[in-house]
């Protein structure tokens, strides 16, 4: 993602994220945007968020819990936190980084820290700036598998529905979208969470999947 206009504002969400998955709150006075409150340090300009996927209180909550849910993998073993973990600065501390069947990756999850301010998103394609299609990757992809959610679909509206956690934040997510696809509600809730509420008094931060090993 380039550090230019519109895309800088919005990566500059993903910068103050971070110490939001770890449950540390934000002490910057908040501004608003489009009816969320948004906390940002000092100097940090207000992030643009996409049209067709606004934020939310519910959203974000939506999404930091299936950051760190295992379920979220063929397997029931691998989540999003598996490789990138807070207390490794969002990164898995491994030379090569593993998918939820064991599958070695040909790179490592690097870390998130200060990912608002990187170029592109991942190792080895830097045409891919945006957060909302790069988090397909590491979700759906099958060469090499991460989660291995590819033809998931019935599991994953499973999931959404059977966790009452989960059947109470969809529908405040994602009101008047009760036919959204699973897969849709997945990626849209870990893309807000990931540029929701957090501090930049922790130099890290984290897009969902977003940097998975094998788009980088």
């Amino acid at each position: 993602m380039l550090a230019s206009g519109a895309a800088t504002r919005r990566v500059a969400a993903i910068a103050v994220a971070a110490a939001g998955v770890a449950g540390v709150a934000c002490s910057a006075e908040p501004k608003e945007d489009a009816g969320y409150v948004w906390r940002l340090p000092p100097g940090f300009p207000e992030p643009v968020v996409p049209a067709d996927n606004p934020m939310s209180p519910a959203k974000v909550e939506l999404g930091r819990r299936l950051f760190h849910d295992p379920r979220l993998s063929r397997t029931g073993t691998l989540s999003c936190a598996t490789c990138h973990e807070p207390r490794r600065a969002f990164s898995d501390g491994r030379p090569r980084s593993a998918g939820a069947t064991g599958e070695e990756h040909r790179r490592n999850a690097p870390s998130l820290a200060n990912v608002a301010y990187l170029p592109s998103l991942t190792w080895a394609n830097p045409g891919l700036r945006s957060l909302e299609r790069q988090v397909v990757t590491p979700l759906f992809g099958e060469r090499p598998v991460e989660h291995g959610l590819a033809g998931q679909d019935d599991a994953l509206a499973m999931l959404l529905q059977d966790d009452a956690d989960y059947a109470r934040l969809v529908p405040l997510a994602f009101p008047g979208e009760d036919g959204a696809a699973p897969w849709t509600v997945v990626v849209r809730a870990c893309t807000s969470a990931e540029g929701g509420p957090g501090s930049t008094t922790t130099p890290t931060a984290w897009r969902c999947g977003a940097t998975k090993a094998s788009s980088r």
